[in-house]
């Protein structure tokens, strides 16, 4: 029955620790039923069942992986990276203020969707590029209001999307065949846009490259010795997942421990202990091996834990969810024993080409709900100074509407940051010089090419983590060497602590 059951299953493939495995589970068993299920769950979570070609076992020990600490306890820092998925239009999410030529050229471009005087709060604040004034969107209360107006630790990042090289015009991104610059694979395309976006090398299909989170969590593991914990809120989001570091995957309700995992404990430890020439089937036994064993961990450190702030974290929502887990995970982090940690959390609907208006106001309530609870959770725990929340989405939005209320798919967009060491207050980056229907940067319909990559938030956030050398944040991201120090907010002071 279990050789059938190997023919089915594997084509035969199952190695000899693997078929020692399924038939200890299957004599354990007082009934041939209850032998042949236990026997095909060890089949199931072989590397010979998830991986395609020979498995080319071979003897001799795995090297273990280590990670080396010579941090303090109260070197902690944490990023969360709020992914909008979809295509959010955060056009609306900051807009020029007052009567001036430039919300004159927002107003008639956007039309419909545009912001009036009593939908906006504006921002009390500096800019690194202009002198003009800029409001955000009034569901915005809290973050606008107070930790932008008041308190100085929020601010946004303007004029900002995948880029691989900077164009300066439309003409400059069509004569990019003759140039030799590298344009965005996939532009406007909800997957490569959203793999570019987390790679940070949106030139390149696929995500081979990593996430420019795990990559992060590699370099400081690696080069500063720090103990780094990346987490997905959003399944196999590339993001989080490094070469070296491999991402947690949870979900709203957190860390659940394997229940099974106590009676499997051997068998898992004998079928990840073989080791195989086909790299797939190695990787297998590998990723196996960690996640199960980073399962039980966060198991075991997150049971009974609860949000100091639970009085106040009264809506449902699955952001908001996500925002109490993280923030259980960030309570847990020294009895853990981490000093590093990148959490990605996402939501997603952002994808409005109809009624937009209407919804992101909805949406982007629900986020400042969320962030303010974060906010005072951090207070509670004396943390708030170590952790920072940024957002990113795959794509802007076209600045003109259709003929649906909504927006469709663009390019450039805007987005925020806020933390206790954020240098708040401030609009970084550049705001577009001209709104105007087909100016040099308009690809059609209001669709700006931006003027500012990703790295332009990312770098800053590399720096406040710890890494200090050029050459290491010139492997943490491909593109740096293609933008100028403007483009990458180099001597600029984004964070004050």
């Amino acid at each position: 029955m279990l050789h059938d059951l190997n023919i089915k299953l594997t084509g035969g493939r199952l190695t000899a620790v693997t078929k020692q495995a399924a038939t200890l589970a299957y004599e354990a068993e007082v009934t041939a039923d209850a032998g042949f299920t236990a026997a095909m769950q060890v089949m199931v979570m072989s590397p010979e069942f998830n991986t395609l070609g020979s498995p080319k076992p071979f003897t001799g020990e795995r090297e273990k992986k280590t990670q080396k600490n010579n941090g303090k306890s109260d070197e902690y820092k944490a990023v969360v990276l709020l992914f909008l998925s979809g295509g959010a239009d955060t056009w609306n999410l900051m807009v020029p203020h007052g009567s001036n030529q430039r919300y004159e050229d927002y107003s008639t471009i956007r039309g419909s969707l545009s912001l009036q005087v009593g939908e906006m709060i504006e921002l009390k604040g500096s800019t690194t590029g202009d002198s003009a004034n800029y409001a955000v969107h009034k569901s915005f209360n809290w973050l606008g209001g107070t930790l932008f107006n008041k308190d100085k630790k929020a601010a946004f990042f303007s004029n900002i999307g995948n880029l691989a090289d900077p164009f300066v015009s439309k003409a400059d991104y069509e004569s990019s065949s003759v140039s030799g610059k590298k344009r965005p694979f996939g532009l406007m395309s909800h997957a490569d846009q959203t793999k570019g976006a987390h790679t940070l090398k949106c030139q390149d299909m696929g995500v081979a490259a990593r996430g420019a989170g795990g990559r992060l969590a590699d370099v400081l593991a690696k080069h500063y010795n720090k103990v780094v914990r990346t987490y997905s809120f959003a399944g196999n989001a590339a993001w989080p997942q490094g070469v070296d570091t491999t991402r947690d995957i949870l979900d709203n309700e957190g860390s659940r421990s394997f229940q099974q995992y106590e009676a499997l404990r051997d068998t898992i430890r004998n079928l990840t202990s073989q080791r195989h020439h086909n790299v797939y089937a190695e990787q297998y036994a590998v990723a196996f091996e960690e996640t199960m064993v980073s399962v039980e961990q966060l198991g075991a450190a997150m049971e009974g834990v609860k949000v100091k702030t639970s009085e106040v974290w009264k809506e449902e929502t699955g952001l908001h969810k996500q925002f109490q887990q993280v923030s259980k995970l960030i309570q847990t982090a020294n009895a853990r024993k981490v000093n590093r940690e990148l959490f990605y959390v996402q939501v997603g609907g952002w994808d409005h080409h109809t009624s937009m208006k209407a919804n992101t106001m909805a949406q982007f309530r629900d986020m400042d709900a969320a962030f303010r609870r974060f906010h005072d959770e951090m207070k509670t725990l004396g943390v708030w100074n170590d952790v920072t929340v940024m957002t990113h989405s795959e794509f802007g939005r076209t600045l003109s509407p259709n003929g649906n209320a909504g927006s469709d798919h663009a390019w450039a967009g805007q987005h925020l940051m806020f933390g206790g060491s954020v240098n708040g207050g401030n609009i970084y980056n550049k705001y577009p010089d001209d709104m105007s229907a087909d100016n040099s940067k308009d690809l059609g319909r209001g669709r700006l090419i931006p003027q500012f990559p990703w790295e332009s938030m990312m770098v800053p956030i590399a720096k406040w983590m710890g890494v200090t050398d050029g050459d290491t944040l010139r492997l943490l991201f491909p593109n740096l060497d293609r933008f100028n120090s403007t483009q990458l907010n180099e001597g600029v002071s984004i964070f004050n602590r």
